[in-house]
């Protein structure tokens, strides 16, 4: 397929979007919950397809995507109302994700996002289940808000130290400090900056002072 206009309109030949189609229904057959969300996303370039395919004569067809103007987050809430979860658009917000330079670019248009003619209030943070994300998701908050919970808690074993084997620090360290550190890793894992990699292992090199030295 090939792009043609930043509105991304994809000329297509006719056997490689039969494939497609048929590619986008097969997984539709087997999704779960948060799957159905996500195809909500592709749903109206699905139906588009199908209509064109009923013409056999065609031989090139053109998928034009058009601007949605919030209507992804409208079908989020209608499949919500049908299926008894509760959406609250007034406690829902959004985030823009991207360099400094993509959501500056964004802004630039001053966009509008609604759920059901309820404008969401946009913030440069959020969290989920445990994982503190900014905008250009360097998770350099959720780093430092960690690096401070386990000195605390490392500062809290040193009182004791002299009561423990090592074999009760470790196991406490690795319970208490080190599964810490290990929540979340392979999201944030690969994004981290160096400076934000050596906070991590000023934790786990003071861990092993806490193990060995007398």
């Amino acid at each position: 397929m090939a792009c043609r206009q930043p509105k991304c309109s994809e000329t297509v030949v006719i056997h490689e979007l039969l494939a497609f189609v048929q590619q986008k229904l097969d997984v539709m057959d087997q999704v779960s919950l948060e799957q159905i969300l996500m195809t909500s996303f592709t749903e109206d370039e699905i139906i588009q397809a199908k209509k064109m395919l009923a013409d056999s004569a065609v031989t090139q067809i053109r998928l034009i995507t058009r601007h949605r103007d919030g209507r992804d987050l409208d079908h989020i809430a209608d499949w919500c109302d049908q299926n008894n979860v509760v959406l609250n658009p007034i406690k829902s917000k959004y985030m823009l994700l991207g360099t400094q330079n993509q959501t500056n670019t964004i802004l630039t248009f001053n966009p509008q996002i609604n759920i059901k003619s309820n404008p969401l209030e946009r913030v440069l943070e959020g969290q989920n289940l445990g994982l503190v994300m900014a905008g250009r998701l360097r998770f350099e908050g959720h780093v430092q808000e960690t690096m401070r919970y386990c000195f605390y808690r490392l500062k809290v074993l040193y009182q004791i130290r002299e009561y423990l084997t090592v074999n009760v620090r470790i196991r406490l360290c690795e319970a208490l400090i080190l599964s810490k550190l290990t929540h979340a890793d392979t999201v944030f894992g690969e994004c981290l900056l160096v400076r934000t990699k050596r906070l991590i292992q000023r934790v786990q090199n003071a861990c092993e002072r806490f193990y060995f030295t007398k």
